[in-house]
Parts: structure tokens; C-alpha cells; sequence
């Protein structure tokens, strides 16, 4: 099965007890339970966010975020092409 040889993945998915449950509640054979568990087990966990992934994405997001802030500040402090300040400027 995948994992660490210990019933679990490096992610937490406990293959052993998955196994154990399909063999003496689903009448699995040994080898049919294996198979099946480490088959999901390894789709499952190439799929699933790591910790490091979420914070690269966090960070990410927080940089675009304070790139958005400074272009839209930029947008509404140009007078030269800002719509929004020339549209300020007809009602005073």
C-alpha cells in the first residue's frame, strides 16, 4: 500500500485501517483491499494541497492583492487618464 509502511501516508490517510475495514466489512480479499486502498490512497494524496502549497498561495494572493491596491490607487490619483478623477473634478 502507500504510505510510509505504517498504515499511513505522509498526508494522514490511515491505508491500514481502510484495508482492514473493506476485508472484514465488505468481504475484500487481502489482496483486492490492498490494491483498492493503495489505488485511491496514491490518487488521492498526488491531488491534496500541502501545507507549503497553501502558504505559497497565500503569499500569492496577499502580493496580488497589495499590487492590485497600488494600481488602483495610482488609477484614482492620475489626473492625466483617471476617469475617475476627471469625473471628481466636473463637480466641484
Amino acid at each position: 500500500m502507500a504510505g510510509r509502511g505504517d498504515g499511513q501516508t505522509g498526508d494522514g490517510i490511515d491505508t491500514l485501517k481502510a484495508a482492514t475495514r473493506l476485508r472484514e466489512e465488505g468481504g475484500f480479499s487481502e489482496k483486492q483491499a490492498t490494491e483498492l486502498v493503495a489505488t485511491f490512497a496514491d490518487g488521492f494524496v498526488e491531488n491534496l494541497a500541502t501545507k507549503d502549497d497553501v502558504e505559497h498561495l497565500r503569499a500569492d494572493v496577499e502580493k496580488l492583492g497589495r499590487e492590485c491596491r497600488h494600481h488602483a490607487s495610482a488609477v484614482l490619483f492620475d489626473g492625466e487618464w483617471s476617469a475617475g478623477v476627471r469625473w471628481m473634478r466636473v463637480w466641484r
